[in-house]
């Protein structure tokens, strides 16, 4: 499993322990109690990095690798954004460079209420599929503590509540939509891990560039593109 190692910041220091030592759960349990502003690590076995953003004893922000989730399909399996509304949003994300969830508001009519919702539902989607990594393919966890970009900071979120949003989604009180969404960021999670280049480096270069295309067709067709 390899060796623990340490990393500290000015208060507390954090030891990287293989899983079963010590869980993800636990550890984000500890960061949010000690109130350490950082980034939750999450390895698998591949070496990818995935991980939840914590901030003054609250998740702000959670990313798994090789995922895509766009906020703006979320809104329209919601509810909250309608199809023609969607690719008005669309449009406008490309021409302005905004974030999404401004362009909802702004050009969609999404309300504040609704669009924090999502962006809770959707950290909580990312959680479940943290832990489902955690449990299969799972390595380490630790804490780097350091300042969260704003780029990663979409909501507010006590340890309770993450927990009672992520008990809905595992098991099954979530919406069809929300099933289908979870679904559907697994297969192409899956998808995005089998067909990346570079975990197929004894293949020719020929064939890794096929392989990085059918990857960019697959994620082009699940933000609605192709």
């Amino acid at each position: 499993m390899g060796a623990p190692h340490t990393i500290a910041d000015d208060r507390h220091v954090y030891t990287a322990r293989p899983l079963a030592e010590r869980s993800l759960e636990a550890l984000l349990a500890s960061a949010l109690e000690a109130r350490v502003e950082g980034l939750v690590v999450l390895r698998d076995r591949a070496g990818l990095r995935h991980g939840v953003w914590v901030q003054a004893g609250y998740v702000v922000g959670a990313h798994v690798a090789g995922r895509f989730d766009p906020l703006l399909e979320l809104l329209v399996r919601t509810g909250s954004l309608d199809r023609r509304a969607h690719r008005s949003c669309i449009e406008a994300l490309h021409q302005s460079g905004e974030r999404a969830g401004s362009v909802a508001k702004s050009v969609g009519g999404v309300t504040p209420a609704l669009l924090a919702d999502a962006l809770k539902l959707q950290v909580a989607a990312r959680f479940v599929e943290l832990l489902e990594i955690a449990a299969s393919d799972g390595y380490d966890a630790l804490l780097e503590a350091r300042r969260v970009p704003d780029s990663e900071r979409s909501v507010r979120l006590p340890f309770g509540s993450l927990q009672r949003r992520v008990a809905r989604l595992a098991s099954g009180q979530a919406s069809s939509s929300q099933r289908t969404q979870l679904d559907a960021r697994r297969a192409l999670r899956a998808l995005a891990k089998a067909l990346h280049p570079d975990r197929n480096t004894h293949l020719d270069d020929e064939t890794r560039q096929r392989l990085s295309l059918q990857l960019a067709h697959a994620t082009a067709r699940y933000h609605g593109f192709g």
